[in-house]
């Protein structure tokens, strides 16, 4: 039922339909929406835009409930209570169980809710004994380490506190501490050339039960290798073995290094694991960088419009100082900028705003209103003065409003170069970063042969 209701979901949300979407007046998003589609497609524009986030977040979502449904599943078909007084213990070794369980009395009218504790399964002592046997073996090759035999140690032992597969706490003692102390490691400096005989005892213990394993072994001088040296041999060993088994289909590591046995194993990157952790934290970014694009358009949007500002007040003078009404001049303004766009296919949002207000006028809205919902729309205080500027014209006419339109134009003029100045400073400062990179190009070009020269002549 619950996997019904998310894929309804889905595909509501892939059909461009946003659900739970109450558009909010103080919200920045529904703000920027508003100002960048103030025409009927608002709503259409809106609901696209959530889309897109409700999209990332249901497909987490129903990856959760899916995962959380399998856990129930699992739950209802393998319970952990058989029957309804059965309980499978832990396998050996393992942690002991607690279950929630619900006892009912007097006739099942009554219950109390509490948990169960289950220790884990015990071992017998013929089982334990087994294996006593079995790990004085396992012992006996692990602990050489890298050595080829306990008659001749030359390397550190290694001395496990424990085996997997066995359930026994291993405890290690040692006759003499002064070479070999009780991690297994040689004291170099206290070895002879002659050798050190030593016993090494291994007491396992498991629950009451306890048993020992003595070994008799002789600890030598390492062999003189360091690390960085044995390195070395190791990537030599390599060398030879493929040079060895060139014609072969496979070719077979080295088993045996300076008289130390090696084995091998391949060390994984985990790839796939940064991979994935990178697309959760680039997921999330996709998410919140959506709101970060649409208020960067808002920022492109208000410069376009107050570089055009200028251009928009002188046409407004000029069409005035002709004899025409407010009105004409709005008229004509709107209906080139349509004629133009039909042309160029090019849309400019104060124009666009000026062309809005020309339709609401056509549809019978009064100027003066039309005119107020221009600056409202606008959202810039530049235009909201402009905006107030033509309602005075049109209620006192236009002689009483002139000298505030050209002084508002001349204001605009200076905006319009700081603008331009500003966009111009910044187009300076994103060159910079070709200019370094290229030069950083010719300073490897230049370095680099003289470099691998000097190489040369060591």
């Amino acid at each position: 039922m619950c996997m019904l209701c998310i894929t309804l979901l889905m595909i509501t949300i892939y059909k461009k339909k946003a659900l739970f979407v109450k558009k909010e007046s103080g919200n920045i998003v529904s703000h920027d929406i508003q100002v960048l589609y103030p025409t009927k497609q608002t709503d259409e524009k809106w609901k696209e835009f959530y889309c897109k986030k409700q999209k990332l977040v249901l497909s987490v979502f129903i990856v959760i409930i899916a995962i959380s449904m399998v856990i129930e599943i699992e739950e209802i078909i393998q319970p952990t209570l058989k029957e309804g007084l059965y309980i499978r213990r832990s396998d050996y070794g393992e942690s002991a169980d607690s279950i929630k369980v619900r006892a009912y009395y007097n006739d099942n009218m009554d219950y109390k809710e509490l948990y169960a504790n289950i220790d884990s399964r015990k071992y017998r002592i013929d089982q334990i004994e087994k294996m006593v046997e079995k790990l004085s073996k396992y012992l006996s090759q692990v602990i050489k380490g890298n050595n080829t035999s306990l008659d001749e140690v030359r390397s550190d032992l290694k001395l496990p506190n424990k085996v997997e597969g066995y359930p026994f706490k291993i405890e290690w003692e040692i006759n003499n501490y002064s070479v070999i102390d009780s991690s297994g490691k040689i004291k170099s400096d206290k070895t002879i050339e002659e050798g050190t005989e030593i016993q090494l005892k291994a007491i396992m213990s498991y629950e009451e039960y306890s048993a020992e394993s003595l070994w008799h072994i002789k600890v030598y001088p390492p062999y003189v290798t360091t690390e960085k040296n044995f390195t070395e041999i190791l990537k030599k060993a390599i060398s030879n073995s493929n040079t060895h088994n060139s014609t072969d289909e496979i070719m077979s590591l080295p088993t045996q290094v300076e008289g130390k046995s090696i084995t091998w194993k391949e060390q994984t990157e985990h790839k796939s694991l940064y991979l994935f952790i990178i697309g959760i934290i680039l997921a999330f970014g996709i998410y919140y960088n959506e709101d970060q694009k649409l208020h960067n358009k808002i920022k492109a949007r208000n410069e376009e419009m107050l570089l055009d500002y200028a251009e928009i007040i002188n046409k407004v003078i000029l069409y005035l100082g002709a004899g025409m009404t407010v009105k004409a001049a709005w008229s004509k303004i709107a209906l080139e900028y349509r004629e133009k766009r039909e042309i160029t296919k090019t849309r400019k949002y104060a124009y666009e705003e000026i062309l809005i207000t020309y339709y609401e006028m056509k549809e019978g809205i009064s100027e003066i209103i039309a005119y107020e919902r221009f600056g409202k729309r606008a959202d810039n205080m530049q235009y909201q003065v402009f905006s107030s500027i033509i309602i005075q014209c049109v209620k006192r006419g236009i002689q009483s409003s002139r000298e505030s339109l050209i002084y508002e134009m001349n204001n605009a003029f200076e905006e319009r170069k700081r603008i331009a100045k500003r966009l111009g400073e910044e187009a300076g400062t994103k060159l910079l970063i070709p200019m370094f990179i290229m030069l950083l190009i010719v300073v490897i070009i230049i370095i680099l042969p003289a470099f691998l020269s000097l190489q040369v002549v060591s």
